[in-house]
């Protein structure tokens, strides 16, 4: 498989089993009621960040030039696709737009830093 369509596969494999997994585990404990419903949320929101910014990271440490061109690449799909299945509320939107630009901000960090 070409390398960099190999990177973009696995960054978009670890944000989907990342946020799958953390939700499977934060669903089973508000299920068995040792989480409150605001914990359980609060929960989810974070994980949510913590994974976009992690796998931002990844991203940002295997690409070797062009950075902006190949996170662009990751986030048009993943944005498109989180705008069009999330309702059109303010809250919703400002949510998606912030883990998009957490895992820009990490990959561009991360990506600068190895430059040095």
């Amino acid at each position: 498989m070409n390398i960099k369509l190999q990177t973009y596969v696995e960054s978009f494999a670890m944000l989907i089993v990342f946020t799958l997994l953390f939700s499977l585990i934060f669903s089973a404990l508000y299920y068995f009621q040792w989480i409150s419903y605001s914990t359980f949320h609060l929960l989810n929101i974070t994980s949510a960040y913590l994974i976009y910014g992690c796998c931002g990271l990844w991203l940002g440490k295997h690409i070797k030039k062009k950075v902006l061109l190949h996170i662009f690449g990751i986030l048009l799909p993943i944005g498109i696709l989180s705008f069009l299945l999330w309702d059109k509320q303010i809250t919703s939107i400002l949510l998606i737009t912030g883990k998009l630009i957490v895992f820009l901000l990490c990959a561009c960090a991360i990506f600068l830093r190895k430059k040095d």
